[in-house]
């Protein structure tokens, strides 16, 4: 019974399909053609003609520019109270040796120095701390309310 039942669903489901126009079309064949044969026929090429131009007339050699060993010094700093920022760096570079130092003011208070070198084998810092680390007592957490509800004679937009 359960086949019998399974063959007949197939056969309606078939036939109902083929009821349903395919709105779709399929395309229309292509010609046959033989196109091998037409080519060799047919066929004539042409290399185009490359017109090559030298860049000479319009090249210019780049500067030649001895080397010299680098040389250079510099320096900055903040310092602003008012906000707390203290911070600065200073270096010197004669030829592969470069020395430097920097400090910055740490949230603790304290006051981080960095003496360095580099040299061929890289960078060497030093680092010191001046001062004693301070946590001030965190303040408890009061929040603020907010009138929320317009009052009498309040007016919004």
């Amino acid at each position: 019974m359960k086949a019998t039942t399974t063959i007949l669903l197939s056969v309606v489901a078939a036939t109902w399909a083929a009821a349903i126009p395919n709105p779709y079309p399929s395309p229309a064949p292509a010609p046959q053609q033989d196109f091998f044969e037409d080519s060799l026929e047919t066929a004539s090429y042409q290399a185009p003609v490359i017109q090559y131009q030298s860049p000479a007339s319009i090249y210019t050699p780049q500067p030649v520019y001895e080397s010299e060993p680098a040389l250079y010094t510099f320096q900055w700093e903040v310092n602003d109270d008012y906000y707390g920022n203290y911070y600065g760096h200073q270096e010197h570079r004669d030829g592969p040796i470069t020395r430097g130092s920097y400090y910055t003011r740490l949230p603790d208070s304290r006051l981080m120095k960095v003496e360095y070198y580099v040299d061929e084998y890289g960078y060497h810092p030093t680092i010191t701390y001046e001062g004693e680390a301070q946590y001030p007592t965190p303040q408890a957490y009061q929040p603020v309310h907010h009138n929320v509800h317009p009052g009498k004679g309040d007016l919004y937009l």
